[in-house]
């Protein structure tokens, strides 16, 4: 398989750019997600029901994929690893990732987002082999072929003009971002049996209620006490 070589300035990584690549991985991740539980439903019932998968309350991004993206992007985009290494290693990183972002979900939020329980050499349920070699595979593909093409688009960006459209987006995502932490938190809270002692637990309790949370977040599980 040949290499892709970029010259230097188009292999920069600047925030701006590691913020689009998450912005992108974050809303192909969650249409990438919505087409398999698609297709699962179709098979097993028959009937045609889309859901969304969305990871923030507030719009069509599941950041799960945007940081590892991010994550992929910086080990190995300035790198030139021959395809077999960057799969195995890719494939390391990706199901280690998705172990601890299980893990991290459980404790904090209390909530289980996915269940590989049924794959063949899975690891507590939170990652297995076959997902691991889709994560490495998935990242050859994207470094070889797709990171090139979306950092050659990047940097004819306006500097100016993408100063501006960046800092808003950055803006909103980080307050999605924290309006979502504080909704999981305080439903995790309430399900066992914690009143709310801040005005923001309060505001959570009324705004983002249980029946409101699982209208956004539909294929998510909650963990049994």
């Amino acid at each position: 398989m040949r290499k892709f070589y970029l010259s230097l300035k188009e292999r920069h990584l600047t925030f701006n750019k590691l913020f689009i690549i998450f912005l992108i991985g974050s809303i192909f991740g969650n249409y990438y997600e919505m087409f398999l539980g698609f297709i699962a439903n179709l098979f097993k019932t028959g009937t045609i029901v889309i859901r969304t998968s969305q990871g923030l309350i507030y719009g069509p991004f599941s950041p799960i994929y945007g940081i590892g993206a991010v994550i992929m992007t910086t080990i190995f985009a300035e790198k030139n690893y021959k395809w077999l290494k960057l799969i195995l290693l890719a494939s390391l990183i990706g199901g280690l990732y998705e172990f601890i972002g299980a893990l991290i979900q459980e404790n904090l939020f209390g909530i289980i987002s996915w269940d590989y329980s049924s794959h063949p050499l899975n690891f507590d349920g939170k990652t297995s082999i076959p997902v691991m070699l889709v994560w490495g595979v998935a990242t050859l593909v994207y470094i070889r072929y797709i990171f090139p093409t979306i950092s050659k688009l990047v940097n004819v960006i306006p500097p100016l003009i993408g100063a501006y459209i960046i800092d808003a987006l950055v803006i909103f995502i980080v307050l999605d971002a924290l309006i979502t932490s504080c909704a999981l938190i305080r439903q995790n809270l309430r399900h066992h049996n914690k009143p709310a002692y801040t005005f923001i637990g309060e505001i959570c309790d009324k705004i983002y209620d249980d029946d409101k949370l699982k209208k956004v977040f539909p294929t998510v599980r909650y963990k049994k006490r």
